[in-house]
C-alpha cells in the first residue's frame, strides 16, 4: 500500500489533467448461485512539452456465495514521448496486489522504445519493447524474488463509428534468467459505446496467462467486465 501511495504522490502534478476518467462496474446475480462483482478504475492523462503522462489506479473484486474469490489492486504511472517518425520512448512504474494469484505485492520499473505502425483518423497501431526491474513479494512462505525482464506489447484502437470504438492490446514479459519457462501474457479486448458527451459504456474481456504460477494457483485468469465510464 505504501508503494501505491508513493506512485500516487508522483502524479500530483497531473491534477490539472487534460483528461480524467472514472470507470465503475457492478454485477450481482441471484438464484442457483449468488455472485457479486465490483470493478473500479481512475485514469488521469496530461501532456507537458510533448511528453504524455498517464496514471491509473483501480481494483477488481468478486464474491460467490458470500466468499471472496478474487481481489486485485493496482496502480501504474506511464511516461511517453514521441521522438521522430513514429518512434517513441517510454518509462513506467507499477504496483499490483493479487493475493488469489499469490502476490502480496509486485513492483515494476521499466523503460523502452516503441513504434507507431499505423495512425489515421480511425485507427492506431503501435508496438513497444523494453526492459524492466521486477520485484515480487509472495503471500506464502516463498518470500520474494527480484529479476530483470524483457517486455513487449502491441496496442490497437479502431473508431468503428461516431459513437463506438474497439480497442485491444497484448502485452508480455519474460524473466531474463529463465525466458523459456517464466513468462506472462496479458490480453484485453473491448468495445466502448458513447452514451453522451461524458458518459460511455464499456464491455471487455481480460485474459492473463502465467506460465510459472505460484503453487496452488491457476495459470489462466479470465475476467469479463461491463462498466460505465465518466470523462471530466
Amino acid at each position: 500500500m505504501k508503494k501505491m501511495l508513493l506512485i500516487s504522490a508522483c502524479t500530483a502534478m497531473l491534477l490539472n489533467a487534460a483528461e480524467q476518467n472514472l470507470e465503475v462496474g457492478f454485477v450481482n446475480t441471484n438464484g442457483n448461485t449468488k455472485t457479486t462483482n465490483l470493478n473500479a478504475k481512475y485514469i488521469l492523462k496530461n501532456s507537458f512539452s510533448d511528453i504524455d503522462y498517464t496514471f491509473d489506479i483501480g481494483t477488481f473484486s468478486s464474491k460467490a456465495e458470500g466468499e471472496t474469490t478474487a481481489e486485485n489492486y493496482f496502480a501504474n504511472l506511464n511516461v511517453e514521448e514521441e521522438i521522430s517518425n513514429g518512434w517513441l520512448g517510454y518509462a513506467k512504474l507499477g504496483w499490483e496486489k493479487d493475493r488469489f494469484r499469490g502476490f502480496e505485492g509486485r513492483y515494476t520499473a521499466g523503460l523502452g522504445v516503441g513504434k507507431i505502425l499505423l495512425e489515421d483518423e480511425t485507427q492506431k497501431l503501435d508496438i513497444k519493447i523494453g526492459l524492466s526491474y521486477n520485484h515480487d513479494h509472495f503471500t506464502n512462505d516463498l518470500g520474494s524474488s527480484s529479476y530483470g525482464a524483457l517486455n513487449e506489447s502491441i496496442n490497437y484502437t479502431n473508431k468503428l463509428s461516431e459513437t463506438s470504438d474497439f480497442y485491444a492490446s497484448v502485452s508480455s514479459w519474460q524473466n531474463l534468467d529463465d525466458i523459456s519457462d517464466d513468462y506472462e501474457v496479458k490480453s484485453i479486448a473491448g468495445v466502448k459505446y458513447r452514451l453522451s458527451t461524458n458518459l460511455s459504456l464499456n464491455a471487455e474481456i481480460n485474459v492473463d496467462y502465467d506460465a510459472l504460477p505460484v503453487p496452488d494457483t491457476e495459470k489462466t485468469d479470465t475476467k469479463t467486465i461491463v462498466k460505465l465510464s465518466y470523462s471530466f
